[in-house]
């Protein structure tokens, strides 16, 4: 039987745009980003990462508002648009200088953010 991890992820911080972006790192390599979907967190790939982290360097971040990145000032979904979050996510990855070789690891609407930051940067 497969035993499954409760423990949280150990996270660290970037601040973008005067918020807080948390976000767990771990491995050395090329980056692979793993993005979750609404409204989960990191915590989301906590057995998935010990798999890959031996072959690649891991960025796992909790979106803007989840998990435990800041949240925004303003409330009701109109504080969580697409733009809002790729700007937060923009940020983000762009202060980890993610390198020249990125695979995204994507769910739900982290799909959505993965796919339109693959388009802009390949």
């Amino acid at each position: 039987m497969t035993e499954f991890s409760t423990t949280p992820l150990a996270k660290q911080f970037v601040e973008v745009e005067g918020k807080q972006m948390a976000y767990h790192e771990t491995g050395v390599g090329d980056s692979v980003v793993f993005l979750h979907g609404n409204p989960t967190s990191s915590y989301l790939w906590r057995n998935v990462i010990p798999h890959v982290a031996g072959q690649a360097r891991c960025i796992v971040p909790d979106l803007i508002g989840m998990g435990d990145s800041d949240k925004l000032a303003a409330n009701g979904p109109e504080a969580y648009r697409f733009v809002e979050h790729r700007r937060y996510l923009d940020g983000l990855l762009e202060a980890l200088a993610l390198g020249d070789r990125v695979t995204l690891v994507v769910h739900d609407w982290g799909s959505a953010l993965g796919f339109d930051w693959a388009n802009r940067h390949r």
